[in-house]
């Protein structure tokens, strides 16, 4: 079949937050089907996804293991974090990408500009969401505290005297995009876009005629930037 267009409706946008960092032992496997972010990767034998590849570092990538009979059990050195993902509700999600180049013009171009990569690209964009609201306690919604949280300090007080304070916070988050959730039997392959982010900004309107919007800014953080091609198994679709 010839390959086809899909509507944005069935790209879906996720948050991954880190758990508790898991530390190689040589004895404890991995549980199948589950999504990690490879936090160190052992001097030699390295038994983790896309270790061993020259010019390449696996630290930073994510990966999600297979079946139960193809568990991975990390070695001493081999380090990752398991990942807890949550959706995010969006109207629109854009990522822009730019290579950068270097000028190498000379006299010899015969009237034309000249470039050749210099090797980095930048990627940023854009999320344009709603702000949500707990519907029963009335408070914000984890993903838009999240968002918030980068900007501003977070207090609460639960009216009998606790009070809580959390510093907005400059780290970076991991922003996942599954962009054919349609794909969900076994044997097809979802294709995922993960990026570390730095918010650069937030808006949020407040209409009177309107519903309150949460629309942000980002731009690529520290790590590595890519898609991720896979393929279902019978274990996860079950």
């Amino acid at each position: 079949m010839a390959p086809k267009s899909k509507s944005g409706k069935v790209a879906v946008l996720y948050n991954d937050v880190l758990g508790t960092l898991l530390v190689g032992d040589a004895s404890t496997a991995l549980p199948a089907n589950t999504w990690y972010k490879i936090a160190a990767v052992a001097a030699s034998g390295s038994v983790l996804p896309f270790s061993g590849i020259d010019g390449i570092s696996a630290v930073g990538r994510v990966f999600q293991t297979g079946t139960v009979a193809s568990a991975i059990t990390p070695i001493v050195g081999d380090d990752v974090y398991p990942i807890t993902r949550t959706k995010i509700c969006k109207v629109d999600a854009s990522v822009s990408t730019e290579k950068g180049t270097i000028d190498v013009t000379d006299d010899c171009e015969d009237g034309y500009n000249a470039y050749l990569t210099d090797g980095y690209s930048d990627i940023s964009g854009s999320i344009s969401a709603f702000m949500k609201f707990d519907d029963i306690a009335g408070g914000l919604a984890t993903s838009s505290k999240v968002f918030l949280g980068q900007f501003f300090d977070i207090a609460t007080d639960d009216g009998a005297g606790v009070y809580t304070l959390t510093p907005k916070s400059d780290a970076d988050l991991y922003l996942d995009i599954l962009m054919n959730s349609d794909q969900s039997a076994t044997g097809q392959i979802q294709v995922w876009m993960s990026i570390p982010v730095i918010l650069t900004g937030v808006t949020t309107d407040k209409p009177l005629k309107g519903v309150q919007n949460l629309d942000s800014n980002y731009q690529k953080g520290q790590g590595p930037a890519s898609i991720y091609e896979r393929t279902l198994n019978s274990e996860e679709t079950a």
